[in-house]
């Protein structure tokens, strides 16, 4: 037992081994980095299909005001320029969540690529340690490559989903400015 505990000891201190020790744990934070972009892109999602139907509550509200139908026109658009640009928010987010598939290292489908995946199992167990470890390293480089690729796609989905959804948000904050400045008069106290 003591030999081993110390084959074991000598072993983790392979650079081989802290190499893909390393590359398992960049990995794991590149998912984690992946799990957060696709949080953000809910949460514009939610966000956007909130302030969109607001903006709809709003815009019918206005449409129904007498006052309103004077500059209708205008207003209106103002109110379609706004949920486009909202909408084009939410179809982006939603883009950016479906970029998700990523390379798992040593995952499934290369054992179903080949016609005798109990061949392929085989071959790993009985490979020796060097050899396997070779294996691992090249996975995860390629799954690593991979899910990179993947993030930078989605972070540029989020940004354009962010700047089109602040566009609409600003839209409709200027609509109710131009609103509440038009036909609203403040009471005056004295």
């Amino acid at each position: 037992m003591v030999m081993y505990c110390v084959l074991k000891k000598i072993r983790s201190n392979l650079p081989s081994e802290s190499f893909l020790n390393e590359l398992r744990a960049q990995f794991d934070r590149m998912v984690e980095a992946r799990e957060k972009l696709d949080n953000k892109s809910n949460n514009i999602m939610t966000m956007a299909g909130t302030v969109s139907t607001i903006l709809m509550g709003v815009g019918a509200f206005f449409s129904n005001s007498d006052e309103f139908h004077d500059l209708s026109y205008g207003l209106l658009s103002l109110f379609a320029f706004g949920l486009s640009l909202l909408s084009i928010s939410i179809i982006l987010s939603v883009f950016a969540y479906k970029i998700s598939n990523q390379k798992y290292p040593i995952g499934s489908k290369i054992f179903m690529n080949g016609t005798n995946p109990t061949a392929q199992v085989d071959a790993y167990i009985k490979s020796t340690a060097p050899v396997f470890e070779r294996i691992m390293i090249e996975e995860y480089l390629d799954g690593i490559r991979i899910t990179e690729e993947r993030i930078d796609k989605k972070g540029r989905f989020i940004k354009w989903s962010q700047a089109f959804f602040l566009a609409g948000i600003l839209m409709t904050v200027s609509i109710v400015i131009i609103y509440l400045a038009i036909f609203k008069t403040i009471p005056s106290t004295g």
